[in-house]
């Protein structure tokens, strides 16, 4: 059953020919702003009314000095969702419709931890439930989203390889149906009226927190180019980072900082899948990127197997957390990883000065039991559940600390 995927490998400015992979990555709005509540009880996510495509941030206050304070937030591995979580879906759901709770819901604890909770959508989504994801091709049910939610996340990140496998068709009904379940989703506009896609804003302690998203390509079939973009639409380059390049990136957060963002957030669709370290010019956009002091924390997806992290001036970067929900095993081939993933909470501290810092760096593992019904668990030191590979903990803590300790690495559990 295996199929063929693209994957990205070094230099930027070349793509593989394809790759072994399966149901993978195949590697400013006007108007005031209303809150939505978070699942977590202690954040919200800011978006504009009457527009699913883009969001402002509030606005800031300078009649008072910052308080001090701190915030926490939380990142996962990629969740995609093909034939046979599909189909396991509908079983649970008994046949009528779609049911992922059973699937996600066991990351839940993990993900409410933090003040604000951030995913990794690897798929579209269809109101439909038509045309749903097949092979390569990634297309899943509109009752994932609540399921997202419920899990504990407020937004995801919706720049990567398959964001365009629907069309525009699909990005503009993956926006809607995230923003009608109260989620935010942080990637490229989906039509060409100039509306941008991001940033996608949230709110939790008195903090504004500004998520930018991007990836290597947004086309799954644009035959090994990471600056080509569909003909429909030519927009999607501002996504691209071999398009813009570190300096775009850059310019980009000190825009969300102009209006309002005290913490930048960058989501990267970037590496090779099923290498266990970041590509050297990874590395090198990442210090691009941490040297400006624009960005506090890069969080990297796609690789599909866990990576460690750096500390870049003081910007965190995690290279790859894995997959969180995914049809990646052993049994096709693939490394026995690609069934971990790995949840990591950064605290975020305001000193008295105002000066924000990203002062540690929590990991916890994860593991997706695929042969029994793709259920995803949190994975502790000592007591997991049975389902669990027991070599899981021990396996993902290794190549999360791969890099050494200069993410102030300690673990959950």
């Amino acid at each position: 059953m295996s199929r063929s995927v693209i994957a990205r490998r070094a230099p930027l400015i070349a793509l593989t020919s394809l790759v072994l992979g399966l149901g993978a990555c195949s590697g400013g709005s006007s108007g005031t702003p209303s809150p939505t509540s978070s699942s977590t009880g202690t954040s919200s996510a800011l978006t504009s009314p009457g527009s699913s495509t883009a969001t402002t941030p509030p606005a800031t206050s300078t009649s008072a000095a910052e308080p001090v304070g701190s915030v926490t937030i939380m990142a996962g591995g990629d969740i995609f969702t093909n034939e046979g979580l599909i189909a396991r879906a509908k079983a649970d759901a008994g046949g009528g419709g779609y049911d992922f709770r059973p699937q996600l819901i066991g990351l839940k604890p993990l993900v409410s931890k933090a003040d604000v909770a951030i995913c990794q959508l690897e798929t579209p989504l269809t109101q439909s439930n038509t045309n749903l994801g097949h092979g390569i091709v990634h297309n899943s049910p509109h009752q994932l989203a609540p399921v997202i939610r419920a899990t504990g996340y407020d937004g995801c990140s919706f720049s990567n390889n398959h964001t365009f496998d629907n069309g525009l068709t699909g990005m503009v009904q993956t926006r809607a149906i995230m923003s009608a379940n109260g989620l935010q989703l942080a990637g490229p506009q989906d039509s060409a009226d100039g509306t941008p896609g991001q940033p996608a804003w949230y709110q939790a302690g008195g903090f504004k927190i500004a998520q930018l998203s991007y990836s290597y390509t947004l086309d799954n079939f644009a035959e090994g180019s990471q600056t080509g973009t569909p003909a429909a639409a030519p927009f999607l380059k501002k996504n691209l980072f071999s398009v813009i390049g570190a300096q775009g990136i850059i310019a980009d957060a000190k825009a969300a900082r102009a209006a309002g963002a005290d913490i930048v957030v960058v989501s990267m669709h970037w590496g090779t899948q099923f290498k266990f370290t970041p590509d050297a010019d990874d590395i090198a956009l990442a210090q691009q990127i941490g040297q400006s002091g624009a960005v506090n924390w890069i969080i990297g997806n796609h690789p599909h197997v866990v990576q460690g992290c750096d500390k870049i001036g003081a910007m965190f970067v995690n290279y790859g957390l894995g997959n969180e929900l995914s049809d990646q095993g052993t049994q096709f081939g693939y490394p026995v990883q690609t069934q971990d993933g790995i949840g990591v909470i950064v605290t975020f501290e305001r000193a008295a000065d105002g000066t924000i810092t990203a002062t540690q760096e929590r990991y916890q593992p994860t593991w997706v039991d695929r042969l029994h019904g793709y259920r995803a668990y949190v994975v502790p030191q000592s007591g997991a559940p049975s389902a669990v590979d027991p070599g899981s903990w021990a396996r993902t803590s290794k190549l999360i600390t791969s890099r050494g300790n200069g993410c102030n690495l300690s673990p959950i559990s």
